[in-house]
């Protein structure tokens, strides 16, 4: 089964306890998200957003900010710092949930798509014509 992960899908599967040491992990042999290591397995909330007062483009979750009187992150537009609304952001990374006997296992997209591959042999018959 495959969804669009949220802020909200997020949360949920984190009061399910499907976290790992505090994010989700892809469960690929070979996650290409794991650059040598740098980047990790984490599953993350990605997101393209454009701003209804400038029109520059805003990415989830690198233009998040942190504001200390409300305790929340907000959106905001990297040109004219403008505040932009979660509900017209596109989401774009999209997550494959498998169970495997007692266990969820959840999957990068790409990965789980790149784990299924058809590769073909090079060698090319021509059946029939004896």
């Amino acid at each position: 089964m495959g969804f669009t992960y949220t802020p909200h899908i997020e949360s949920i599967l984190r009061g399910r306890g499907m976290f790992k040491d505090g994010s989700l992990k892809c469960c690929a042999t070979h996650c290409i998200f794991d650059v040598e290591g740098k980047l990790g397995r984490e599953i993350v909330v990605m997101g393209v957003a454009k701003c209804p007062q400038c029109g520059a483009e805003a990415t989830y979750p690198d233009d998040l900010e942190f504001q200390e009187s409300t305790q929340k992150s907000l959106l905001k537009c990297p040109v004219c710092k403008g505040q932009i609304s979660l509900t017209i952001v596109k989401w774009t990374q999209d997550v494959i949930s498998k169970h495997h006997r007692s266990k969820h296992l959840y999957f990068h997209k790409e990965c789980y798509d790149a784990m299924y591959c058809d590769v073909e042999d090079g060698t090319e018959e021509d059946v029939g014509t004896a």
